[in-house]
């Protein structure tokens, strides 16, 4: 494997590690983003009423990582929230460690604005789709192992990188969204991100092409090696 790929996980590698530990934080400091069971932080409130205006009014609930008792995961997530008897949407769920940065609570309802969006939508439902992901995730192999198999020589990793991402595609479009949408919301509840902060969005965003181009370039590998046998 050439240098520069090797430079490309190892800074990848760098990027995960950076945003484990911000997920992780076990105390608030003064960009967090707040916050406790029933007692949202203004922060989250001014945050939320742009939601509002932006998306309709979708019901919301959020739940509160309780560092003090371990309960931290290394990333913040959101989902959609299903009656149990009816099987209709009932609004969504954001779960979040207090002691994040804001723009990670942000980026969250981000999501919840970009999939109340027509395109936001498509990319969600083609995200959330089972099979499709899991074609996806082969293909995210399997293509760049297929044309490294193909192409004549070794100098193909680029190659293998682009089919890489591009099978990762409607994850890392529903991310990009959701953070341009985040953005909007800190702009207009006049919590214009700072330069930090768009670098630990864009440090998230990088999280989600680790695992592409880890497969695109084992599979570039595999590929060229079998093509020097055959």
């Amino acid at each position: 494997m050439a240098i520069p790929q090797l430079a490309l996980l190892a800074g990848n590698a760098a990027v995960n590690e950076a945003m484990r530990r911000e997920m992780r934080r076990k105390a608030p400091f003064a960009q967090s983003t707040g916050g406790a069971p029933n007692a949202p932080s203004d922060k989250q409130i001014a945050l939320m009423e742009q939601l509002d205006k932006r998306a309709d009014s979708p019901a919301v609930m959020v739940e509160y990582a309780d560092p003090a008792k371990g309960q931290i995961s290394d990333m913040a997530s959101n989902q959609r929230l299903v009656d149990k008897d009816t099987r209709e949407d009932i609004g969504y769920g954001v779960s979040i460690n207090p002691n994040v940065d804001n723009s990670f609570f942000a980026h969250e309802l981000g999501h919840i604005a970009s999939d109340r969006t027509n395109l936001g939508h498509i990319v969600r439902v083609l995200r959330d789709n089972p099979k499709l992901a899991a074609a996806l995730k082969g293909a995210q192999y399997i293509a760049p192992g297929a044309a490294a198999f193909a192409i004549e020589g070794t100098d193909d990793a680029d190659e293998a990188l682009a089919l890489g991402l591009l099978a990762a595609a409607p994850t890392l479009a529903d991310e990009a969204m959701a953070t341009r949408q985040g953005l909007g919301l800190m702009q207009d509840a006049g919590m214009r991100a700072t330069p930090g902060q768009r670098a630990r969005l864009a440090g998230g965003l990088l999280t989600y092409m680790g695992a592409p181009i880890v497969a695109a370039l084992g599979g570039n590998v595999v590929g060229n090696a079998l093509g020097q046998d055959y």
